[in-house]
């Protein structure tokens, strides 16, 4: 992304939140997920995320914090199509398989 797609993306959450300025900078933390880790690698916010995939930023966030555990798989391939890489690498599959193990 260069410097002026950052500024428009800037510019674009913006005027959605009546001026305010929302965007953070993402940090690498040990729990993040991995599309956090993409999004980070690739320079973009969830916000962003979901406005070049399509999928509503709840539902994103809802990812992220691991509220949304069953993901929509259409969904996934077009977050996925945005970061550039394949589904399975935005599931966690050791942590689902452990809370499967867990639920036995």
């Amino acid at each position: 992304m260069d410097k002026r797609e950052r500024c428009a993306s800037t510019h674009w959450e913006e005027s959605t939140n009546k001026g305010a300025l929302i965007m953070r900078r993402m940090t690498y933390k040990e729990d993040m997920t991995p599309m956090d880790k993409l999004c980070i690698e690739k320079g973009i916010t969830r916000r962003e995320l979901a406005r070049q995939s399509g999928v509503p930023i709840r539902t994103i966030e809802g990812w992220a914090k691991r509220t949304r555990t069953s993901p929509n798989v259409y969904q996934l391939y077009k977050v996925a199509q945005v970061l550039g890489c394949h589904i399975e690498d935005l599931l966690e599959l050791d942590r689902i398989a452990q809370e499967e193990s867990g639920r036995e």
